[in-house]
This record gives C-alpha cells, structure tokens and sequence, in this order.
C-alpha cells in the first residue's frame, strides 16, 4: 500500500518516512519497501533490482564483489544522515498523468555500518487525494 501523505505534511513527516522506509531496507524487506512508494516506468524498479543495485553500490551486484548492505541509520558510523528537500520552481514537466511534482527528495544510504554516498531520490508528488512520494533513483553522488 502507498504511503499517502495529507496535503498539510511537512518536511519533517517525509524525512521520518525515509527513515523507516530505510530500516524496510535494513532489514531486507525490499517488496515492502518498493510497495510503499510510488514508481516511474522509466526507471523500472522492481524489488530484486533495487537490492542489486545497492548491494552493487550503485551498479548492479557481480557475484565475488564487495556486497553492500543497508545498515540502520542510528547503527552507521562516520558523517552523515544528509537528508535534503528542494522544491520545484517554475514549469515542472510532469511524467505521469495526474501527478504534479511539487519536489525531490534524497537521503544518503548508510551502507556496511558506514554513512556512503549512495543516495536514493524521490519526486514529491501531487495526486487528487493526497501526497506521495515516487521512488527515483538510487545512485551515487
């Protein structure tokens, strides 16, 4: 199930949402991670790709490499819990009917008990009924 967001919700709600969406991820329950967020059909997430992808640091995961996993970030070592939030300004191209992308979200993953600069990226968006949150990428920056 999204989650959905009143059209009232603060930065603050959205950044305690990533939190727990990054302890879905700590604790490897990717499907109920990818459930949770809206999706692009560009980007063609699926839960087994989004776990490759971050075990791979970035690219896809290559048996015998170095296997990143998403450690709790009040477990992560080290500079970080960067969490931004900017808003869109101006004409916004809108991929999806009936979403209006208000702003994008990221946070820094805390990857092997260490903060990394591997981020995930979310679109706010708009629906009818509520806010929500589109996963966009997840990537290094």
């Amino acid at each position: 199930m999204f989650a959905k967001f009143p059209f009232t919700a603060t930065e603050q709600d959205f950044y305690a949402f990533i939190i727990s969406w990054v302890g879905l991820l700590a604790e490897r329950k990717y499907q109920e991670a990818y459930d949770s967020v809206l999706h692009y059909d560009y980007y063609e997430w699926t839960p087994e790709l989004m776990e490759s992808i971050i075990n791979g640091y970035g690219s896809e995961y290559e048996e015998g490499e170095t296997k990143y996993k998403v450690t709790p970030p009040e477990q992560a070592t080290g500079n970080g819990d960067e969490f931004y939030m900017f808003w869109y300004e101006g004409e916004v191209t809108n991929f999806v009917v009936g979403r209006e992308q208000l702003a994008e979200l990221g946070y820094h993953l805390p990857l092997n008990h260490d903060w990394s600069d591997l981020s995930v990226t979310f679109d706010l968006v708009k629906c009818w009924d509520g806010l929500y949150l589109q996963l966009k990428e997840i990537h290094v920056f």
